[in-house]
């Protein structure tokens, strides 16, 4: 139907029909009843040294229903999983989260991205926020384009929430 608005289907992707996401990581998201969303703008499957230097770690933002997760794969594997952001049916607002293109498919607007070291010492100082812990290695930006965002730095073995533009 001409009217009909467009499925928020047609934006998730299974798990396993990911290109690139290993296998491990694959079967767990859909054992847990998470899809990933498709974005504009960001892959939503990122790979990183988010807990300690040199270290490899994937994140994901995840759905399950309409609650985004953020969710990170310690060295890549499922034995250790760190949930960054839990149940957020909008953070923003789920109505924020999605764009009606001109094809009809609803596009995400948010996601994330891999963060750099020298990106949070910019972002501290660009803040005037209090001196930021020492940096060795990157963090997880989640974000709504041109809204807000969120910093995921660890840290002393736990996670830092650093908030922008809330």
């Amino acid at each position: 139907e001409k009217n009909k608005p467009p499925s928020i289907d047609t934006v998730r992707i299974k798990p396993t029909d990911f290109p690139g996401l290993p296998e491990e990581i694959a079967s767990w998201l859909e054992e847990k009843g998470y899809i990933i969303p498709k974005s504009i703008f960001y892959p939503n499957v990122i790979c990183g040294s988010y807990m300690s230097k040199g270290q490899q770690d994937i994140a994901v933002l995840a759905m399950r229903n309409t609650f985004m997760d953020v969710l990170v794969f310690e060295k890549g594997k499922t034995a250790k999983v760190h949930t960054l952001l839990k149940d957020e049916p909008g953070l923003w607002g789920l109505e924020k989260l999605y764009h009606s293109a001109p094809d009809s498919t609803v596009k995400l607007l948010n996601g994330i991205v891999t963060f750099g070291t020298d990106l949070i010492q910019q972002f501290y100082e660009s803040y005037d926020w209090p001196e930021p812990p020492e940096t060795s290695h990157q963090a997880v930006r989640y974000w709504l384009l041109e809204e807000s965002s969120i910093i995921f730095y660890y840290y002393n073995g736990v996670w830092l929430r650093i908030n922008k533009g809330d």
